[in-house]
């Protein structure tokens, strides 16, 4: 019995396990290692095949040798001499402790004859091949609801915007990326929707978007009939992460089709700066309904991509 590391010869011994002919194993283990994973009906298929099967090939000539291995009271971490017998073996075959357990988890798995493993793990490749090929399948966005029927002087619309980089600030994953929320939409398809059939001659839009959107939002505001006027600022107090600034701010824009200045009887100006902390994702302040209703009294109102209802205002969205 030859060991060319002493360290791992005494942790067999410890553990209980005879040492054998480790050269010729991890001959072995090189050698299925090696061979290619062929071809079939597609390489996902074939790959998780063939990948499987070398896995289970290597558990099996490494319980040849060593069959306590398979009860498994060998395991990485804890203490006690057994833990030391995957640690000692990956060292010997130049794998981690945690690829040798994983090679008799396989074994283990699908059972110690070929005859029963191979089909098994074909099952297997197949069912992860259909997914494979299902999640390929290019995502159809769902049909838009038709706008309802009517004409109103106020819209009000906070748009699902569809972000190239996945979020609204940045490129990083965070909890406010937009489509862990609600379905969102392109500028061609926000612009694609018929907004201009909904509005009065004279009517106000009171538009929602972030900086990042600003440029574009433009076209939005073109397609539906409108023309931009002027901003209130949101100052939502928190930040989100931004690629050039902390960002804690979004963009009301106020735009008209027609003449249609505020109708209130006695004019009040609202600061364009308003303060408000932020709460759920892309909840909007109510104060913000309040200010158009103050502006324009008694008027027909619409929230579009609305996420619950309103006395006094018509909605259309997917959540209401």
């Amino acid at each position: 019995m030859v060991s060319t590391l002493q360290p791992s010869t005494d942790s067999f011994l410890r553990g209980g396990l005879e040492l054998n002919d480790i050269s010729t194993l991890k001959h072995d283990i090189d050698a299925i290692q090696s061979e290619g994973i062929g071809s079939g009906r597609g390489a996902v298929k074939t790959g998780t095949y063939i990948g499987k099967c070398t896995m289970w090939r290597c558990g099996k000539r490494i319980l040849d040798e060593y069959p306590e291995m398979a009860e498994g009271k060998v395991h990485r971490g804890g203490r006690g001499v057994d833990a030391l017998s995957f640690r000692s073996l990956g060292r010997e075959l130049g794998r981690s402790d945690m690829t040798i357990k994983r090679w008799i988890d396989t074994v283990n798995k699908y059972g110690q004859s070929e005859e029963d493993a191979f089909p098994a793990i074909e099952e297997d490749a197949e069912i992860i091949a259909d997914k494979w090929v299902e999640k390929q399948q290019p995502k159809l966005p769902p049909p838009v609801m038709a706008l309802p029927d009517g004409k109103y002087s106020v819209i009000y619309a906070d748009p699902p915007w569809k972000y190239t980089s996945g979020d609204q600030h940045t490129d990083v994953t965070q909890d406010t990326v937009i489509g862990t929320h609600y379905q969102s939409m392109t500028i061609p398809e926000l612009c694609a929707l018929p907004v201009i059939d909904l509005a009065t001659d004279n009517s106000v839009l009171f538009l929602w978007v972030t900086s990042p959107l600003l440029d574009e939002s433009f076209d939005i505001i073109d397609a539906w009939g409108f023309e931009y006027k002027t901003s209130i600022v949101w100052d939502k107090v928190k930040h989100n992460v931004g690629n050039y600034v902390s960002v804690r701010h979004e963009f009301l824009l106020i735009c008209t089709r027609g003449s249609f200045t505020p109708t209130m009887e006695a004019l009040k100006l609202e600061d364009s700066v308003q303060v408000v902390e932020r709460t759920e994702h892309s909840t909007k302040p109510e104060a913000f309904r309040a200010i158009i209703e103050m502006l324009y009294p008694d008027e027909k109102y619409i929230e579009l991509f609305a996420r619950r209802r309103v006395d006094g205002w018509d909605t259309w969205g997917d959540e209401v």
